[in-house]
C-alpha cells in the first residue's frame, strides 16, 4: 500500500505567521561585587592553577592523575 501521507494534497505557500514581541525580562536582584583578587579560601589556593611553566623553562614532570 502507498504512503497516505504522500497522498494529501500540498498547501498553497503563504508567508509565515509573525511572532508576537517577547516582552523585556523583569529586572533581577542587585549582586554584590566581588572583588577581582579574591584571597585564597579555607581550603588553600588551587594546586593546578600553575600548572604551567613560564615561558623559556623547560615543562616539569606532570602531576600524577588518579
Amino acid at each position: 500500500m502507498l504512503n497516505p501521507l504522500a497522498q494529501m494534497p500540498i498547501p498553497p505557500d503563504r508567508p509565515p505567521e509573525p511572532m508576537p514581541p517577547i516582552p523585556p525580562a523583569p529586572p533581577g536582584p542587585d549582586l554584590p561585587d566581588i572583588p577581582v583578587d579574591d584571597p585564597p579560601g579555607p581550603l588553600g589556593p588551587n594546586p593546578d592553577e600553575n600548572d604551567t611553566p613560564p615561558i623559556g623553562e623547560p615543562p616539569a614532570e606532570p602531576p600524577m592523575r588518579m
